[in-house]
C-alpha cells in the first residue's frame, strides 16, 4: 500500500473522530455533564484512551434522536471497530509487511494483525461496518467516512481469518488449516468476508476519484477476485449464492495473489467442492 494511501487513511481517521476530544477545558464548560453533547465528548475521550466498551456505553445513554446523528454514529462505529481489534495507527504503519513477512499476500497480513479474534469481535466489526455503510451511499458519504469504512472492512476480514485459521493465536495460519472442511470457515463468515471485500473495492474507488489514490489496491482486488471470480459488488448475505462462497474459499486458500496459502494452487483450482 502506498505511503500516500496510508497517510490519507490515518489522517482522515483522526479528523473524523477528533473535534473537542483533545481539550479538557471544553468538557468543564458543560454545566450538566449528563447532556447528550457531554456524553459524546466523554465517549471521544474514552475512545482515545482505548476504553471502547465504556465509550459505547456513554453513547448508548444519549437520546435516541442524538444517537442517529452522523457525528455520533461515527464515534460509535470507531469504538466498535476498536473492540473488534482495530488499532488504526498500528495497522496502517504495518501494512508494509505485505511483501515482506506476510509473503507478499494480503490475507496472511490481515490474519496476523487481529489476534485473539472470536465471534464477539467479528460481530463488533459487522456492526461497525453496517453503521458507517448506513450513513449514505459512497458518493454521498465524506471521504473520511469512506476511509473509515475501508479500515473497518479490513479489520473484519482480519478478525474472521484469525478466528478461523489461527487457533493457537501466533499470528500465522495453522499448518492443518483447511478452508474447505466443516468448521474451516462457516458460511456466515464467508458471506461477511465477501461483503467487506466489496466494501473495500467500492469505497477505495470512490475515495480516490480523480486521482491515483489507491489505484494499486483497487487493481489487485479487481484482478484477483472481482474479475477472476466475479464476487465483488455484493453487500448483503441475500446477494450471495453458494457458488460465491466456493470461489471465495478458493481465494482465501490459494498461495497466490491474496490468499493464506493453505492450498498450493490457483484460486480457481483451490475452490472447495
Amino acid at each position: 500500500m502506498s505511503k500516500v494511501l496510508k497517510s490519507a487513511i490515518y489522517i482522515s481517521f483522526l479528523i473524523l473522530i477528533s473535534g473537542a476530544s483533545g481539550c479538557p477545558n471544553y468538557f468543564a464548560n458543560f454545566a450538566n455533564q449528563d447532556t447528550d453533547e457531554a456524553r459524546l465528548f466523554r465517549a471521544k475521550m474514552l475512545l482515545n484512551d482505548g476504553l471502547f466498551t465504556e465509550a459505547i456505553d456513554e453513547i448508548n445513554l444519549t437520546t435516541a434522536d442524538f444517537q442517529i446523528l452522523e457525528k455520533v454514529v461515527v464515534v460509535k462505529a470507531s469504538a466498535l471497530a476498536g473492540r473488534c481489534g482495530l488499532n488504526a495507527l498500528t495497522f496502517i504503519q504495518g501494512i508494509d509487511a505485505i511483501g515482506a513477512g506476510a509473503g507478499g499476500r494480503l490475507f496472511p497480513y490481515l490474519l496476523s494483525q487481529f489476534k485473539a479474534a472470536d465471534a464477539s469481535r467479528v460481530q463488533d466489526c459487522v456492526d461497525a461496518e453496517n453503521i458507517v455503510a448506513g450513513i449514505n451511499t459512497p458518493d454521498n458519504r465524506t471521504n473520511q467516512q469512506n476511509l473509515l469504512l475501508i479500515l473497518i472492512a479490513f479489520a473484519k476480514m482480519g478478525a474472521i481469518l484469525n478466528k478461523s485459521a489461527d487457533l493457537d493465536d501466533d499470528g500465522i495460519m495453522d499448518p492443518a488449516y483447511d478452508q474447505c472442511i466443516a468448521g474451516g470457515m462457516p458460511d456466515a463468515d464467508v458471506d461477511e468476508f465477501i461483503i467487506s471485500f466489496s466494501q473495500i473495492k467500492e469505497n477505495l474507488t470512490v475515495a480516490r476519484a480523480g486521482t491515483n489514490f489507491g489505484l494499486d489496491e483497487v487493481s489487485s482486488m479487481d484482478t484477483a477476485v472481482c474479475t477472476a471470480l466475479g464476487i465483488c459488488g455484493k453487500f448483503s448475505a441475500a446477494d450471495i449464492v453458494a457458488g460465491d462462497r466456493i470461489a471465495m474459499r478458493g481465494a482465501i486458500g490459494t498461495n497466490q495473489d491474496l490468499g493464506l496459502g493453505s492450498c498450493l494452487d490457483t484460486a480457481a483450482n483451490c475452490a472447495c467442492p
